[in-house]
């Protein structure tokens, strides 16, 4: 299989964010490091087809305000739109400051694609020009759309699963047992953090959440599954709250706020239980308890849970370790270095 190499020039924002975006989606090689060659291959492959028909939306409507301002003909607008285009994305890139270089392996599918674009994209620009336009596109969207983009295959898969009320089974990184499930949707968790696969997990006959991230090879089964109304109404509620808990362990639970931890709970919007009702000061859920006890660590004094008795002694626990822990701490400090 032939091998190509390229060397694509970008700002070092766009590169970390690249970066960034192959951590959190986990391409990583055996030894644990990020991937980004890998990740960049996918997004080239995933995105080319959607990133093209935006180039060519622009494109139209830069023809469109030739035609209509200068009365010019269809072929003398489309030629000057890509002369425009040409000089705009140029300019960008030479006015852009702390530009690095990334030398970027394909082969298969990516060579292809990549030879695609040299052959019928690049209209007067360079490969690593509109490459670097495809990654500031690709940035623009928010954080589930550009995981949706990343394992696009995935959720195609088990979306088809769903229409058809089919099973599948995948395996996921941290567990190399192939699971056998009844997908119900692909949900984003409301933080707009990352997808989750809500389904019903046949053999352990619960509900349960995956990320798509984590999902490896999935494959549609013959088999189907009639999900009982129970857990529908278990899916349904994670898709409404959180999609990356499970909700089949949920329990009542009431938490006092003062001032200062009701502008915490609303600043703090990550994994954040959703009140079912609030009275005055008190803050009632029907939630996990353990994210919720992980939820309310971070807020000290400003928060207090009431109930369930278990979670606030958990919470006591908690608190009266970090007391003893940093009563330690400074009792070290006050030791000389000779003391023992």
């Amino acid at each position: 299989m032939p091998t190509s190499k390229y060397k694509i020039y970008l700002p070092e924002s766009v590169k970390r964010s690249l970066f960034r975006d192959a951590e959190l989606f986990e391409f990583c090689k055996h030894k644990g490091e990020v991937n980004l060659n890998s990740f960049i291959k996918t997004l080239i492959s995933n995105y080319l087809e959607k990133h093209s028909e935006r180039v060519e939306r622009k494109r139209e409507s830069i023809v469109a305000i030739i035609e209509e301002s200068t009365g010019a003909s269809r072929l003398a607008a489309e030629t000057t739109s890509v002369k425009i285009m040409a000089q705009i994305t140029g300019f960008e890139s030479r006015r852009k400051e702390g530009n690095c270089v990334i030398t970027l392996t394909v082969s298969g599918r990516t060579n292809d694609d990549i030879q695609y674009v040299i052959d019928t994209q690049l209209k007067g620009a360079t490969l690593s020009q509109y490459l670097r336009n495809m990654f500031e596109s690709y940035l623009s969207l928010p954080r589930p759309q550009r995981e949706k983009i990343m394992f696009k295959e995935t959720i195609e898969t088990l979306e088809r699963a769903s229409k058809k009320g089919r099973l599948v089974s995948f395996r996921t990184q941290n567990a190399p047992t192939a699971v056998t499930v009844m997908p119900y949707k692909v949900v984003a968790s409301h933080e707009e953090s990352f997808n989750y696969l809500l389904c019903f997990d046949v053999e352990g006959r619960t509900a349960r959440s995956y990320r798509i991230s984590r999902i490896c090879a999935p494959h549609i089964l013959e088999g189907t599954h009639v999900m009982d109304e129970s857990t529908l109404r278990e899916l349904q509620r994670a898709e409404d709250q959180a999609p990356q808990f499970s909700f089949r362990d949920a329990q009542e639970a009431c938490v006092r706020l003062t001032e200062e931890g009701k502008r915490k709970y609303r600043m703090i919007y990550t994994n954040r239980p959703k009140a079912t009702f609030v009275d005055g000061d008190v803050y009632h859920f029907e939630w996990p308890l353990v994210q919720l006890e992980e939820y309310f660590k971070r807020f000290g004094e400003e928060a207090v849970i009431l109930s369930p008795a278990t979670s606030r002694e958990v919470m006591r626990e908690f608190y009266l370790r970090g007391t003893r822990a940093y009563e330690v701490c400074g009792d070290q400090e006050q030791l000389s270095p000779n003391e023992p």
